[in-house]
């Protein structure tokens, strides 16, 4: 696979210095991040980004084909850095430690993405607890995920299940590659800078809950069950001791608990 092979390119978001485009390559669907920055610290992101996460399998993280240093896309004209991945959106994605029933997403098509604040609690949670052990896995592996946020976990229907794959690795820490990155990682809320590591990914999970409770509060139509808000309080604020592994037991505790 590589760029003669891409066609059907279209726009499909603008985030920043960065856009992405949808197409298809020997027959399968894919994405192409590209910049036209000319900054140094943006190519060495991409750059890192590609080394890492190419090596890195997993069903809930995008297959990553190939980077290109002068790649021609429609609407740019000048030639862009390309990165092709696998688009999530046809992908199978992380089923997790078991199926995950569809519930009220039952009337979404097959294949079609689905909001995470729009499904119920215990799925919600269930999916938390996923995205927990995938960033786990991610963390054992050099990766330290930054960009946690409810457009970044694509959630799609398969059948009766509901498949996440976790998106957007641009501007995250992979700090056994590079330590020292010269650009900046990106945070998509304002955390604790004292806060290192596993810590750092938990109130990340816990600032990702408060934006679903807002949520759902707003909507009205859910009443939001009384142990979230306990473990809303552990997440916002991490005891030293408290790993992933145990945060996503407490999560599946919680999950138990608002299905019953």
């Amino acid at each position: 696979m590589n760029t003669e092979t891409l066609s059907s390119l279209q726009l499909f978001k603008k985030k920043k210095d960065t856009f992405l485009y949808k197409g298809i390559s020997q027959g399968k669907h894919v994405l192409l991040k590209c910049t036209s920055s000319t900054n140094p610290e943006v190519r060495e992101a991409f750059i890192d980004e590609y080394q890492v996460m190419r090596h890195l399998p997993h069903p809930g993280i995008p297959y990553y084909y190939w980077i290109h240093e002068a790649c021609r896309v429609p609407d740019i004209k000048e030639p862009v850095l390309a990165l092709c991945m696998e688009d999530c959106a046809y992908a199978r994605g992380y089923w997790g430690l078991s199926p995950i029933p569809a519930g009220s997403a039952a009337a979404v098509p097959d294949g079609e993405e689905i909001r995470l604040a729009d499904l119920p609690w215990p799925q919600i949670i269930r999916l938390l607890q996923v995205t927990s052990e995938l960033l786990s896995w991610l963390l054992d592996r050099g990766v330290l995920y930054t960009d946690l946020n409810p457009s970044n976990i694509l959630i799609h229907r398969l059948q009766d299940t509901l498949s996440l794959s976790l998106v957007d690795y641009t501007y995250s820490y992979f700090f056994l590659v590079n330590p020292n990155p010269s650009y900046r990682l990106r945070f998509s809320y304002d955390l604790s800078p004292d806060l290192k590591g596993r810590q750092l990914l938990i109130q990340e999970m816990g600032l990702l809950l408060q934006e679903l409770i807002n949520v759902k509060e707003e909507q009205g139509r859910e009443i939001v069950p009384s142990g979230i808000y306990s473990l809303l309080e552990t997440s916002l604020n991490p005891p030293d001791h408290l790993s992933l592994e145990d945060y996503a037991k407490m999560l599946e505790t919680a999950q138990r608990k608002s299905s019953s």
